[in-house]
């Protein structure tokens, strides 16, 4: 037989389960190996040594014959001396030290944990080199039995040690952050705590290198991140937060912070800002990119978007101007690279900078930049185009300047009612003074306030402005009377902060957990499932940002203006108003239009994921600004002087407006109050009986003929889990649902489910059917 034939034999046999579990074979297989050792040349013996030995360990494992042992640590050294520097070397004296530390936990031996220590810290030459986890796991265990042994402890222990504290930090850090990587992908949070424990182990090593110190802490950071995205609990964002700025503050001793860190951290400021809607967030964000030593390539395009990202929400949130200017600047440098950044393609940054610029031109008007929008939007083509361009509202715009002549007014005076929210008088004196000038002298002007600046507003006017005072007890049937009375309306709409919100879309249901989980089929096993199916329940839970949990969204006006657009709406008023916004509002403004529009249904599309964000039944009055009213934009003179075209807008839409008489005939109609008979109500002037709800109070009438049930008798009625559950479709108070049965008999309690019974939610506007006292169907 050849030699090499005969030492690949004996390999193999050492490998053979069946050899290795049969003293008899095993030991033929010892005696052949001996000779083959015998046989070698001395730079020939290392594969032979080390199939002797490997043959002697599987004699130990089956029968604990120490001798066997002794023999293979004999075997194993000559092993390791003949194998040259390298890979397998290190794996031989990994070996080697298996063998020691079997010897030395039978006590056999100090000189033998001695050698183990010695090969334990040659196996980590370097701290942070060893990334092997059967190093770390074999160094574990000699490094315990020499704190088991008595007396002092051994002389090259304390150097095992550091070494093995530094290797298992490093071990730990790159275990951690990938199990964290596969908690990301699978929403997985059992694998995220088991990440989480290996990177908290890693973080409690002691080390005086700041650089590792800023990586461990940078990767804990994540490790919460991470856990944020997929438990959304907030404190998790918030630990993300700390744990990335201590890092930085380490980064900072040393001058080196990593650009990644940079990034995490700014990324997490804007979740948060996402989360509680805080500009501070922004601030924060914006400074952290700010500060940060600028790099190159892909990554500073990338930073490059998100500072412009950034820097365009925090106009949205604080109205500033330099913030609006310094998204515009971005904008163009990303354009004109041409070049993907932070994921969005060069379409992308064209229709951002469109939106950006057609915004800085609602301050002042410039040829220039209307000049680029244009070419710009060529470059786009009309699909691409972001809908401030494809659909603006049908409004007129003025601006400062500007204007024709203003039209003769009638030669009968008349009555205009304006409404405003109370919250920028400033802005309403700008229109009452514009509206002033555009009506004729004999023209009349009507405020309700209740507020207080009864006299700033009334000089703003003159002394063609009636101020009536109203109280809460009074407003409702005071406004419905002036509503009217009056030949035509001025709604002047303004937001209740600095700007109108920004609207917030709720995530994809995709977004919950990753796509390959929505499939459950045959080949995807139990486990499978049983991700999916927790994933659902996180889902149903609304522990994400998925549509179902999203909360209706907050109103962007005041909630008075809200009801009297429902009112014009009500008495058929709408062709009558002429409703007004300053420039800076008016991009906003058509987003919260638009969804008030599409949010009339729960809309979806066609991959089934809803995308329209959820609006409060009052934000949806809305959605009448869009064609039902004449709407008009302006721009406040920095001089405090009038535009001439803002006086010309509003005499050309009111100049159509002729005066009304006998009006205080209809007084009698207006649809107010409760009455236990019939009546004709709006939407469809159909005969209907309101005999609890004041009508003024709903902001959703069903349609057709119906007669109320009462709240008390709706709460007498339905089980109590009915009434804690509240609206089946967005889960508002009981009490803000409308009950009602169709017809104009009441069929008593007993019999409402067959009856044709619904309720009409005053939260959300949608109906729900009644199915009987244990059911509200969400239809």
């Amino acid at each position: 037989m050849a030699e090499g034939s005969r030492t690949e034999l004996i390999e193999r046999l050492v490998r053979d389960r069946a050899v290795r579990g049969e003293p008899r074979r095993l030991d033929e297989v010892i005696a052949l190996a001996r000779q083959d050792v015998a046989d070698a040349p001395a730079e020939e013996g290392s594969r032979r040594w080390s199939n002797l030995g490997a043959a002697l360990w599987a004699r130990w494992e089956g029968t604990a014959d120490l001798d066997a042992l002794r023999e293979c640590l004999d075997a194993s050294r000559r092993a390791f001396d003949a194998e040259p520097p390298g890979y397998v070397r290190d794996c031989m004296r990994l070996n080697l030290v298996h063998v020691l530390f079997q010897l030395g936990n039978r006590g056999i031996g100090p000189e033998t944990v001695d050698e183990a220590l010695g090969h334990v810290i040659d196996l980590i030459p370097e701290p942070g080199e060893a990334g092997d986890p059967r190093t770390v796991t074999v160094a574990e265990k000699v490094l315990a039995l020499c704190r088991a042994l008595p007396g002092p402890p051994r002389p090259r222990y304390a150097e095992a040690r550091r070494r093995f504290v530094i290797a298992y930090a490093d071990l730990s850090l790159t275990s951690g952050r990938m199990l964290v990587n596969m908690a990301a992908e699978s929403h997985d949070l059992e694998t995220l705590e088991e990440g989480t424990r290996l990177l908290d182990d890693a973080l409690e090593a002691p080390t005086e290198d700041v650089s590792t110190q800023v990586e461990r802490r940078h990767a804990r950071a994540v490790a919460s991140a991470i856990r944020w995205q997929i438990a959304r609990e907030p404190v998790d964002l918030d630990n993300a937060i700390t744990g990335f700025l201590a890092a930085v503050s380490l980064g900072e001793q040393i001058g080196d912070i990593p650009p990644s860190l940079v990034d995490s951290l700014a990324l997490s400021y804007s979740h948060r800002y996402e989360r509680d809607g805080a500009a501070e967030d922004l601030s924060a964000a914006i400074a952290v990119l700010a500060a940060a030593a600028s790099v190159d390539g892909d990554a500073g395009r990338d930073r490059q978007a998100r500072m412009q990202r950034y820097r365009w929400e925090r106009y949205e949130a604080t109205a500033d101007l330099a913030d609006l200017e310094a998204a515009v600047d971005l904008g163009r440098q990303l354009v004109a690279d041409g070049r993907e950044a932070n994921g969005l393609s060069r379409e992308d940054h064209l229709s951002n900078l469109v939106i950006f610029l057609t915004v800085r031109q609602l301050y002042r008007y410039d040829a220039g930049v209307s000049a680029e929008i244009a070419k710009l939007a060529a470059a786009l083509g009309e699909s691409e185009l972001p809908s401030v361009l494809i659909r603006p509202l049908p409004w007129v715009r003025t601006y400062e300047e500007g204007g024709a002549g203003v039209p003769a007014s009638p030669s009968q005076a008349r009555r205009v009612l304006f409404l405003h929210t109370f919250k920028d008088p400033a802005a309403d004196v700008v229109v009452l003074r514009h509206l002033a000038a555009a009506l004729g002298p004999h023209d009349r002007i009507a405020i309700l306030s209740d507020t207080g600046d009864e006299a700033t507003l009334a000089a703003a006017a003159g002394d063609r402005v009636e101020v009536k005072a109203t109280s809460s007890a009074d407003w409702t049937r005071v406004v419905h009377e002036e509503m009217v009375l009056a030949d035509a309306v001025v709604l002047h709409l303004s937001p209740k902060d600095l700007v109108f919100p920004r609207v917030s879309a709720p995530k994809d249901l995709s977004a919950e957990f990753p796509r390959d989980l929505w499939e459950i089929g045959p080949d995807t096993g139990p486990a499978h499932q049983a991700r999916v199916m927790a994933a659902l329940s996180r889902f149903e839970r609304g522990r994400g940002d998925s549509y179902a949990a999203t909360p209706l969204g907050s109103i962007p006006t005041g909630a008075s203006l809200l009801r009297e657009l429902a009112f014009l709406s009500r008495l058929d008023r709408l062709s009558q108003t002429v409703v007004v916004a300053d420039n800076r509002h008016y991009y906003h403004l058509m987003q919260r239009i638009e969804n008030a529009m599409i949010s009339v249904a729960d809309t979806m599309t066609i991959d089934e994921r809803y995308r329209t964000p959820r609006l409060t039944a009052l934000e949806r009055q809305l959605e009448v600004l869009d064609e039902e009213v004449r709407g008009i934009t302006f721009s406040a003179r920095p001089d405090g002087g009038l535009s001439p075209a803002f006086t010309a807008a509003l005499a050309t839409a009111l100049a159509g407006v002729d005066p009304i008489t006998g009006r205080e005939s209809t007084l009698t109609d207006v649809p107010i109050g409760v009455s236990p008979n019939p009546r004709r109500l709006p939407p469809d002037n159909q005969l209907k009986v309101v005999s609890a709800t004041p009508v003024e109070d709903l902001l959703y009438i069903p349609p057709g003929t119906f007669v109320e049930i009462s709240q008390a008798d709706a709460r007498h009625y339905f089980d109590d889990e009915v009434v804690a559950e509240g609206c089946p479709r967005c889960g508002g108070p009981f009490d803000r649902v409308f009950f009602y049965t169709t017809g104009l008999e009441h069929p008593g309690l007993d019999r409402l489910a067959d009856a044709e019974s619904h309720g009409k939610c005053q939260t959300c506007g949608r109906r729900s059917t009644v199915l009987g006292p244990d059911g509200l169907a969400p239809f």
